[in-house]
């Protein structure tokens, strides 16, 4: 499946083989990217791990239906050039006071071709798979990350996200706290941009 729009500067797709030796140069050596998602995780796998794990990756999405709701689209520009990828996840709210439902469905991003950050890529991607997620009857999404991630903070915000939860020092990220912030977004207000599906 591949999702266009004219109103955005990126393409969504499905994983391919080719995008493994991306996969390999991005997840087997750090990278600038691994410093905002998640950093207190090790993200620096083999060789045999990544080839693997995508492998698989492609045997399961080759069993859906093109009806089916992707959890996860590849990001391509527009040019064609692969520069990262956007996700869905079940996400266990531990506040039952903050709940929508007890399993909510959390967005995230990475982009770990640096030479296109701060370019509203990432941006375009988010809405992108929020139209799309709208399109498959959700309600409600959330989206989590913590307090030094600054960039993805602002993202947010601009994509309509309200905070309903901060943890704070959840995290520690080389020596210093930080808290953990949970944004909830309702896609029956969000403003949709048409897209063709391919």
């Amino acid at each position: 499946m591949m999702i266009r729009s004219d109103a955005h500067h990126v393409i969504l797709r499905d994983l391919k083989e080719s995008d493994i030796i991306d996969y390999i140069r991005w997840m087997t050596k750090p990278m600038s990217w691994m410093d905002f998602d998640a950093p207190w995780e090790d993200a620096v796998m083999s060789k045999e791990l990544v080839t693997t794990r995508y492998h698989q990756m492609i045997e399961r999405q080759e069993k859906q239906s093109e009806t089916d709701r992707r959890s996860r689209f590849e990001i391509d520009t527009k040019e064609g050039v692969h520069i990262g990828w956007v996700t869905t996840y079940q996400m266990m709210l531990e506040d039952p006071s903050m709940a929508i439902d007890n399993h909510a469905l959390a967005i995230g991003i990475d982009l770990p071709e640096e030479a296109f950050w701060g370019q509203g890529y990432g941006t375009s991607a988010l809405s992108m798979m929020m139209t799309y997620l709208r399109s498959h009857d959700l309600d409600h999404l959330y989206l989590q990350t913590w307090s030094g991630n600054h960039r993805m903070i602002k993202v947010a915000m601009r994509l309509g996200f309200v905070l309903c939860r901060r943890v704070q020092n959840e995290r520690m990220v080389s020596g210093s706290p930080y808290g953990g912030l949970t944004f909830v977004k309702s896609l029956k207000t969000f403003e949709q941009t048409s897209f063709a599906k391919e």
